[in-house]
């Protein structure tokens, strides 16, 4: 959560017009790599360049993309929260990234509101 208060990460360059509002701290992020790259004709799909606005004030349920913070890791990740039997995990659009277990220690940080993929 630290990040989203350091002026380095939270610049001028993350802003971008939305129709929708933000229910607490609104801000773009850019796919990077293919983990979040659906197979062609599934959606939603978010290659990368994909630029994703994400909401830290977002209602986080099992069904939304969320964006975490993994434990012993310092890098944020976009994934589908899912829940089977009682468990949930965080799920790569690409099957051809495994499942993360959800546990204590995973930080959720917001919920996707829109994507965008500029030409």
């Amino acid at each position: 959560m630290e990040k989203l208060k350091d002026s380095a990460f939270i610049s001028k360059k993350t802003y971008a017009y939305s129709g929708l509002e933000a229910t607490g701290h609104g801000f773009w992020l850019s796919m990077k790599g293919d983990a979040m790259s659906a197979p062609i004709g599934l959606v939603p799909t978010l290659p990368e360049g994909t630029k994703v606005l994400f909401d830290t004030g977002a209602r986080i349920k099992p069904g939304k993309l969320v964006l975490t913070l993994l434990p012993d890791n310092d890098t944020l990740t976009c994934r589908l929260l899912v829940e089977e039997a009682g468990d949930r995990f965080l799920k790569p659009l690409n099957p051809a990234y495994p499942l993360t277990p959800f546990t204590s220690k995973t930080l959720l940080v917001a919920s996707a509101l829109e994507s965008r993929f500029i030409l």
